[in-house]
C-alpha cells in the first residue's frame, strides 16, 4: 500500500507509439527535476529517447507503454515507462524513465505501470532500468560521493519505489583502495606475475574498430547474461546506449585480456568528475572491468595484476598519481569478493528494485 501523500484529483495518459508531444513532456520534467543534481545534463528527445521511435530494434524487440501523470491542471507530475523484451524467457517486466515530484501520490502511476506488466505475463516489476541495464539503470543510495557514470535523480526517489512496495533486489559498489594498498598491488602484481599465466593484454586496435565493438558486444553479453535483469539486445543498441564510451580515445585506454590468445574480458579506463562532500571536484580514473563468466572467479586475481602492469608499465596508471576507482562491481561478483578481501572499501552503492505482481 503506498504511503499517503497530497491527494488531488489525478489523471493518467499512456502512449504505446511514439509521440513527440508526449516526450517532450518527459523531457520537460526530468530536466526541471534533476536541474540542480551535481552531474545533470539536460535531457533531449533525440539522444533520450530515440529507441522508442517507430522502426527502431529497440522498439521492434519491446512491448512498451509509457506513462505520465497529471495534476488538476493537466501539469506533468510524474511519468515512467514499462518495458519488456519479446525474446526473453523471463517473466519480468521493467519500470524506468521514472520521474516524480516530491509529494505526489502516485498510486495511480504504479497500478497502471503494475496492470500493464500482467497484460505482458510478467510476475515481477524490475526498476529502474531505462529499457535495457546496457543503458541506464539503478538508483544511487548515497549522496556523499558522485562521479561520473552515476545515475542522475532527486535523492528522494528510492523512498518512493519502497513506499509503493518495491524491495532491494540488486546491490553494486563503487570500490576504492587506500594509498597503502595500492602501492602494494603495483608491487605484488610484478612480483607475483606467474599468477597471470596464459594470460597476456593488448590494446584496442582503432584500425578495426567494427571487429573491436563487436568482439566488446560478445564479452559484455557474455558476461551480463547471468546478471539480474538480463535481456538480449542487438549490436545497433549497445552502440547507441553507449556512445559517449565508444567514441572516446581507446589508444590507451582500453585493452583486451587473452587467454591462450582467447579473449576473455577487458579493461576501460575513462576519467570522469569525482566530486565528493567538503573536497574540490576533481577527475578520476575509473576501472570497467568485464570478463567471460566462465573465466571470472578462477583467474580474477591474475587478471588484476596483468591490468595493473600494463597500466603502469604504459603510464596509464602511477605509483604516486590519482588512485583509480573500480566502478560497478556487482555485490555477488567473486570479483567484488576479491577486491573486498585484498583492503578495497565501498564508496558508493546502487540499488535496483523489484514487485512480485
Amino acid at each position: 500500500m503506498i504511503k499517503s501523500r497530497r491527494k488531488m484529483n489525478y489523471s493518467l495518459k499512456s502512449i504505446d507509439e511514439y509521440q513527440k508531444s508526449f516526450f517532450e513532456q518527459m523531457v520537460f520534467l526530468s530536466n526541471q527535476l534533476n536541474k540542480g543534481h551535481p552531474l545533470f545534463v539536460p535531457k533531449n528527445i533525440e539522444r533520450d529517447f530515440l529507441e522508442f521511435k517507430s522502426g527502431h530494434s529497440f522498439d521492434l524487440n519491446n512491448h512498451w507503454r509509457a506513462f505520465l501523470l497529471l495534476d488538476e491542471v493537466d501539469a506533468p507530475v510524474a511519468c515512467a515507462i514499462v518495458t519488456r523484451c519479446k525474446a526473453s524467457a523471463e517473466k519480468k517486466s521493467f519500470l524506468g524513465f521514472f520521474e516524480s515530484v516530491k509529494d505526489c501520490d502516485l498510486t495511480l502511476l504504479f497500478k497502471s505501470c503494475e496492470d500493464y506488466a500482467r497484460t505482458l505475463d510478467s510476475t515481477e516489476l524490475i526498476g529502474p532500468i531505462q529499457g535495457s541495464i546496457f543503458n541506464s539503470y539503478k538508483f544511487k543510495l548515497d549522496q556523499k560521493i558522485f562521479m561520473g557514470g552515476d545515475p542522475v535523480h532527486p535523492s528522494y526517489y528510492p523512498e518512493l519505489w519502497k513506499d509503493a512496495g518495491y524491495s532491494l533486489v540488486g546491490r553494486w559498489e563503487n570500490i576504492l583502495v587506500s594509498r597503502l594498498v595500492y602501492l602494494l598491488k603495483i608491487f605484488v602484481s610484478f612480483l607475483f606475475s606467474y599468477r597471470g599465466k596464459n594470460l597476456t593484454a593488448r590494446p584496442y586496435n582503432p584500425y578495426k574498430r567494427e571487429e573491436e565493438i563487436k568482439l566488446l558486444y560478445d564479452l559484455v553479453i557474455d558476461s551480463y547474461s547471468n546478471m539480474m535483469a538480463f535481456t538480449p539486445i542487438s549490436l545497433e543498441e549497445f552502440k547507441h546506449w553507449n556512445e559517449i564510451i565508444l567514441d572516446s580515445n581507446f589508444e590507451r585506454s582500453f585493452i583486451f585480456i587473452q587467454h591462450k590468445e582467447e579473449p576473455i574480458g577487458f579493461n576501460i579506463d575513462l576519467v570522469l568528475p569525482f566530486l565528493k562532500d567538503g573536497e574540490e571536484p576533481s577527475m578520476r580514473m575509473q576501472f570497467a572491468y568485464v570478463g567471460k563468466k566462465r573465466h571470472l572467479a578462477e583467474k580474477a586475481r591474475g587478471v588484476a595484476d596483468i591490468v595493473m602492469r600494463y597500466h603502469i608499465l604504459h603510464r596509464v596508471l602511477k605509483p604516486f598519481g590519482p588512485i583509480p576507482l573500480v566502478t560497478g562491481v556487482y555485490e555477488n561478483s567473486p570479483f567484488r569478493h576479491w577486491l573486498l578481501k585484498s583492503g578495497y572499501s565501498v564508496v558508493g552503492t546502487y540499488g535496483l528494485y523489484g514487485k512480485k505482481l
